[in-house]
C-alpha cells in the first residue's frame, strides 16, 4: 500500500513541475511579447498600442515557425 502511495505522489509532483514549466513559457512569452511592442514604439517615440502588440505577436509566431519548422503540412504546401 505504501508504494501505491509513492507513486501517486511522484505523479502529481511531476504534474506540478510540468504544469509550472508550461505557466513559466507563457509568462516568458509574455514578456517577449511586451518587451518587442515596447522597442517598436520607442523606435518611433511612441506609447505601447495593441498595434504594435500585435505585430509583436505575429513577428514571434513568425519566427517560432521558421525556428520549429511548419510541419508536414506546411513542409508539403511549400513545394506546390
Amino acid at each position: 500500500m505504501r508504494k501505491r502511495t509513492s507513486t501517486v505522489a511522484r505523479y502529481a509532483a511531476g504534474q506540478i513541475v510540468h504544469k509550472t514549466l508550461i505557466l513559466i513559457d507563457y509568462m516568458l512569452q509574455i514578456k517577449n511579447i511586451v518587451s518587442t511592442a515596447y522597442a517598436l514604439a520607442s523606435r518611433k517615440r511612441d506609447r505601447v498600442t495593441m498595434s504594435y502588440l500585435e505585430v509583436a505577436i505575429t513577428a514571434g509566431e513568425d519566427f517560432e515557425c521558421d525556428f520549429k519548422g511548419a510541419g508536414q503540412v506546411g513542409n508539403m504546401q511549400s513545394y506546390v
